[in-house]
């Protein structure tokens, strides 16, 4: 459902680019983090608290997007609609990061433990 608004509001220019692809390059980068993950059977991440506030903030910027198309409360929306894009965006990436680290270490450690095992 949260696609389907980003990627719609992208083409009928609700949504601003920067915000739909970084919001979905942030995605793909985690489905291929996770892809990796399970090939080499490293188990999953851990859930961050700060992701889930700016996945939170994020589902609150999209619909102010919106709004702000249809003139709702003039541009005190847009200006709420761009401040909480741009920090949820920018909290989201942070968290990926992390998670690409959480990653590093996970791949590690199986692959230590792989070659303890073949010792």
């Amino acid at each position: 459902m949260i696609a389907s608004a980003v990627i719609g509001g992208m083409i009928v220019d609700v949504v601003p680019l920067v915000i739909g692809v970084g919001l979905i390059a942030r995605e793909l980068l985690m489905g291929l983090v996770t892809l990796r993950l399970l090939s080499k059977s490293a188990g999953t991440l851990e859930v961050r608290y700060l992701g889930k506030l700016a996945t939170f903030i994020l589902y609150g910027a999209i619909p102010l997007f919106y709004l702000a198309a249809i003139g709702f409360l003039g541009a005190i929306t847009l200006f709420l609609a761009w401040v909480t894009g741009v920090v949820g965006l920018a909290m989201y990436w942070y968290v990926a990061f992390q998670y690409v680290g959480d990653a590093r270490k996970a791949l590690a450690e199986v692959k230590s433990a792989t070659s303890h095992e073949e010792s």
